[in-house]
């Protein structure tokens, strides 16, 4: 399916957002990254009156670490994030929590504040927010209010932001002294939503009992569970408290089942995963006091060159300018018409496939301004101004480039269909990742769905890609 029309707008101000979130109400729906939001609406699922883009808000980029609190603003994407070193140290449980985040693609674009605002129970980011006891900034025209975590989210996919409120800020508590934390989860595919997901933050003492103890648990109902654990306080934190742990914590959930697994499973899971993560969060206890530091990760850059305020109609063509696998190239687009379809009917890049179109066979990938993403994801109103990279343009001429050869020598072609998006993704990651092991390849892979043989070839082109020329 495609999205149904709707009007768009591009912002420059947290100013210019709310006075269109209190004059559009419901109608309006906010766009940051937009990896979930993208799914939904090719599904209609959701057809808002007016999209919001609010990626070029610099003041929303912002991180900053206070010592006690790490304030992240919402559009700073995940991948940018991650591989914060101050910040991971500031927050572990994210640390620990970001590697079962989605895939590479996926996180190259999806934002922290998108993830949060979306608000599904098997998230992960939601789940380490609550577990933590983080809080949520909201503003509007009455001004800024805080809402904790753990009152934020009410529901599948619902929280108590309204309609006038745009998500501005997620304050983190940072790692004090003497703590440790634990994550782990259970899902189909990997970068897969959780069936369940479970993380602890555990305190002890300078004797070494527990001084504090929170469990969190997501896809197991219909929002992030988080439970404070008074019970266990002044106990040795061995093996047999883990179970003990497991079990109090089992006996506390009412799980929902569905087509990925029964209610009976989820609890069983949620036995096995409060006890593995515990027993993590317990080992990983630090003893050492740490100082708060001002964090900057590359920030979501807005590109597009559309003019700030300008409201584009849902049935009006907008022109729009890319820099094409090395040429500026010109077109036009509603803006409700993918990126991928755009390059293809539009441009005329036949090597841009397109399977799923919700983001999770990864045969739309392509380079956008160097990083690999979901063309079926974004709206081709919002690559105005980028530079994008397909597979017509990964080489001069009628040649082939390394990668490309390596993946002929090891018959990693197949049928082909998906093999357009994985050079996409794999020319980003080994331009990251000069020395991969095959277990790092393998990771990057599961974002993408080959129906073929299997991956075996496709490794070890990657592989051999990745090998200095000498050897």
């Amino acid at each position: 399916m495609k999205p149904a029309a709707f009007d768009y707008v591009r912002v420059t101000s947290i100013d210019e957002a709310i006075a269109l979130l209190a004059k559009h109400g419901d109608e309006a729906t906010v766009l940051a990254g937009g990896v979930s939001l993208g799914a939904m609406l090719n599904m209609r699922l959701v057809r808002p009156g007016i999209l919001i883009d609010i990626k070029g808000i610099e003041a929303l980029s912002a991180v900053h670490d206070a010592g006690t609190q790490l304030t992240i603003g919402v559009i700073v994407r995940q991948a940018d994030l991650m591989v914060s070193a101050p910040a991971m140290a500031a927050v572990p449980l994210l640390a620990k929590a970001f590697p079962h985040i989605g895939h590479m693609q996926t996180r190259s674009r999806g934002t922290l504040g998108g993830s949060i605002a979306h608000a599904d129970p098997s998230a992960e980011l939601p789940l380490c927010l609550v577990t933590l006891d983080g809080a949520i900034e909201l503003q509007s025209r009455a001004g800024i209010r805080t809402v904790k975590a753990r009152e934020f989210f009410t529901g599948v996919l619902s929280t108590v932001r309204r309609p006038d409120e745009l998500l501005t800020a997620i304050h983190w508590p940072t790692r004090s002294l003497r703590s440790g934390f634990g994550f782990d989860e259970i899902a189909q595919r990997h970068g897969d939503f959780a069936i369940v997901a479970a993380a602890c933050h555990v305190k002890l003492t300078e004797s070494g009992l527990i001084n504090q103890l929170d469990v969190g648990l997501g896809g197991v109902e219909d929002r992030p569970l988080a439970f404070i654990l008074h019970e266990f306080i002044g106990a040795k934190p061995d093996a047999a408290l883990a179970r003990a742990l497991a079990d109090h914590v089992m006996g506390l959930v009412a799980p929902t089942g569905d087509v990925k697994a029964s209610a009976a499973y989820r609890k069983a899971l949620v036995r096995l995963l409060v006890e593995r993560v515990f027993q993590q969060a317990a080992a990983s206890v630090e003893h050492a006091a740490r100082e708060g530091v001002v964090v900057i990760p590359k920030a979501l850059h807005d590109t597009a060159s559309k003019a700030a305020g300008e409201v584009i109609g849902g049935h009006t063509k907008a022109a729009i300018s890319v820099d094409l696998n090395g040429r500026t190239v010109r077109g036009s687009a509603e803006p409700r018409m993918l990126l991928s379809d755009f390059l293809r009917h539009e441009l005329g890049c036949y090597g841009v496939r397109v399977g799923c179109e919700h983001g999770v066979c990864g045969a739309c990938t392509v380079l956008v301004d160097g990083v690999a993403q979901r063309s079926c994801l974004q709206r081709a109103i919002e690559a105005d101004g980028t530079s994008i990279t397909t597979v017509e343009g990964l080489s001069p001429g009628n040649t082939m480039n390394a990668l490309q050869e390596a993946f002929r020598r090891h018959h990693a072609l197949q049928c082909g269909f998906c093999t357009p998006g994985i050079l996409a993704s794999a020319t980003h990651f080994l331009r990251d990742n000069s020395q991969p092991t095959e277990d790092a390849v393998r990771d990057m892979l599961s974002g993408h769905i080959c129906r073929c043989t299997g991956y075996h070839g496709i490794v070890q082109a990657i592989l051999d890609a990745a090998r200095p020329v000498s050897q």
